[in-house]
């Protein structure tokens, strides 16, 4: 009755996180903030962007269970609902749960869930993206939200970010490397370093995708 026992599915990376592979375009400094934040029980919050693949979910997993904190995450399925009003109740349980229990929050794709008030029209999305903001702005323990898509979020949500980190591609280096690790390959040919190198766009996702293949 009250949910404990069911068997719920979680995130679960195909390939372990290494920091390494996050190239953000802010100073790696940000990254110690973040760390000392989270280790501090600090309410800060971090928004990260960029291309799939990149990271942005994995990061903030690796940084609860690295400090040894529960992560609840929020998805569209966890909060919408067809009766107006009930959407922003369960939003106003969940964050009072991360409050009481102390967990650190990822709001997934929040794209998808804190849109520009400029394009929304029904009074029931406004109260959504307001109820939000403010649960956002009380909230007592580290906050992440992870998107593809930040030009799509509500400049109010921009504004209540502490931290703003912009997820890039690997390079090719990091690419080479990744590939070796994958493979368990110590030596490449010279073709075969140089046809990896001029790749572009990948990310650990891909790598990720290689790693489900080889299964």
């Amino acid at each position: 009755a009250t949910e404990q026992w069911q068997d719920k599915l979680n995130y679960k990376g195909e390939i372990p996180f290494d920091v390494s592979y996050l190239n953000i375009k802010q100073p790696q400094v940000y990254l110690d903030d973040i760390t000392y934040a989270l280790k501090h029980n600090l309410p800060s919050r971090t928004l990260i962007s960029g291309p799939p693949g990149t990271g942005k979910t994995a990061y903030a997993h690796y940084l609860a269970e690295l400090n040894n904190r529960k992560l609840l995450r929020i998805k569209c399925s966890d909060v919408l609902s067809k009766w107006v009003g009930e959407s922003e109740r369960k939003i106003a349980e969940l964050f009072q749960r991360a409050h009481t229990e102390e967990q650190v929050i990822l709001l997934d794709e929040v794209d998808s869930l804190l849109s520009a008030r400029e394009g929304l029209s029904a009074q029931h999305e406004l109260q959504f993206v307001n109820e939000f903001l403010t649960q956002i702005e009380c909230f007592t323990q580290p906050l992440f939200a992870a998107t593809n898509f930040s030009d799509k979020l509500d400049k109010a949500v921009l504004r209540r970010f502490d931290f703003k980190l912009d997820c890039q591609y690997l390079t090719s280096t990091q690419v080479v490397e990744l590939y070796k690790k994958l493979t368990k390959v110590r030596t490449l040919k010279e073709a075969e370093t140089q046809k990896l190198s001029s790749l572009r766009n990948l990310t650990p996702g891909d790598f990720a995708l290689l790693a489900r293949r080889k299964k």
